[in-house]
């Protein structure tokens, strides 16, 4: 939950997170041991490994399977444990995955026959087409794994010693994980920076396995002074200032909250730095956890939100939405996908080029549209363009990338 593709990724609607869960479920499921375990127990847990594998391929199709296939096969070829290969045929599993790979897309098609059109461009032919290089990916994997990069460095270095040298069958499932499912991804042709995130969970676990050896053999004798604990606590204090300045001199409405998280922040880290110093380690852990967990609440409850310029957008679009008449139809012109479209209703439709807009003007002399005020000096000559309302953004936030929206009324010439 600290890594930053964890705070980055969480609070977004984006798929790649709840693959990442249904296919980290799976090989948690896959890792565990086989040879004290009852048939009927080892029959059991791959029919859940092939449970989460069709909701993998729900949630994007062949890339999750894969992503979980790939690293149990080679481990088990690795390992030289080839008679495991046999719990791949596992007959309720297979007859679960063939449903959800065959079943679901034949029921979705008989619906929506357009369906497999859409598929073949989003999902296969995006797998074939792209440009990025193969080490596209590891930049990623150390910036996503932030701020633990230093740590997970020296984790790898004995994990690795572990795997191949110490042969340590968990430590070698780790790293078959991280090589096959890193392979996939960077030999893909069509590459994007959260697609590296179910390879992730294994930088986590090996880093925090480090971090637990390193707790359990601490010296007794006291890892900083008394002056260095004193220093260390003033420069987090004076982080804690830059924290509060960095985010109220862009977001002023946001004083309070930012003042509230730079408070926790300074004096909460000040006390761990003194509690480390009277060498109280296991306390030092849980209450950095504890602090690590006020920090986080106070950014994605009240911060992150008040940043945010699409929350006042989407307020814009329903009080458009709000305002219009029931069997009035709005034009997002020059929108493309932007958020705030879906806020305008199920009547609104979307023009991109001028020439369609201006055909759909001769057509009904008359549009309401909704558009950014970029946009004006382009349908002012189509016609005759009033504005009806306009998006004003709260005093105090960031200025907006984009100029602001407006809602349009935009009349045929009168010859």
């Amino acid at each position: 939950m600290t890594s930053l593709y964890s705070l980055k990724f969480s609070h977004r609607a984006t798929v790649d997170m709840l693959l990442c869960l249904f296919i980290t479920s799976a090989l948690y499921l896959a890792a565990w041991d086989h040879t004290h375990q009852i048939k009927r127990n080892t029959s059991w847990r791959w029919l859940g490994i092939y449970t989460l594998m069709s909701l993998s391929f729900l949630s994007k199709f062949h890339y999750g399977p894969v992503l979980i296939s790939g690293p149990v096969i080679i481990y088990f070829i690795v390992q030289k444990k080839y008679s495991n290969l046999l719990y791949l045929l596992n007959p309720a599993g297979l007859f679960l995955f063939v449903c959800s790979v065959v079943i679901w897309p034949y029921l979705i098609i008989s619906q929506i026959p357009d369906a497999w059109e859409l598929w073949k461009v989003d999902a296969i032919a995006r797998s074939f087409n792209g440009s990025e290089p193969v080490w596209f990916y590891f930049q990623y994997a150390f910036l996503y794994t932030l701020p633990w990069v230093p740590i997970s460095i020296f984790a790898l270095k004995n994990s690795w010693i572990d795997a191949w040298y110490e042969k340590d069958s968990k430590e070698r499932f780790l790293w078959v994980w991280l090589i096959v499912q890193f392979a996939i991804i960077s030999f893909s042709a069509t590459k994007r920076s959260h697609y590296v995130i179910p390879v992730l969970p294994v930088f986590s676990l090996i880093t925090a396995k480090y971090i637990v050896g390193v707790i359990e053999h601490l010296p007794e004798k006291k890892l900083i002074s008394k002056k260095q604990a004193l220093g260390i606590s003033f420069l987090f204090l004076i982080a804690a200032v830059i924290i509060w300045w960095a985010i109220t001199r862009r977001w002023s409405h946001l004083n309070n909250s930012a003042l509230f998280l730079a408070v926790l922040f300074g004096t909460g880290s000040s006390l761990l730095t003194w509690r480390l110093h009277k060498c109280h380690y296991k306390s030092v852990a849980a209450a950095a956890t504890g602090l690590f967990m006020g920090c986080y609440l106070i950014i994605y409850s009240s911060i992150l939100p008040g940043m945010d310029r699409r929350r006042e957008e989407a307020s814009f679009a329903i009080s458009v939405k709000a305002s219009a008449e029931d069997d009035q139809s709005i034009c997002a012109y020059k929108l493309g996908m932007d958020s705030a479209i879906y806020y305008l209703g199920q009547s609104t439709y979307r023009i991109e080029d001028l020439a369609v807009l201006e055909q759909q003007l001769e057509n009904n002399s008359h549009l309401n549209l909704v558009t950014r005020r970029s946009n004006l000096t382009e349908l002012s000559e189509l016609g005759d363009s009033h504005i009806l309302k306009k998006h004003q953004q709260p005093e105090g936030t960031e200025r907006a990338r984009k100029s602001p929206l407006m809602l349009v009324e935009l009349k045929l010439n009168s010859k």
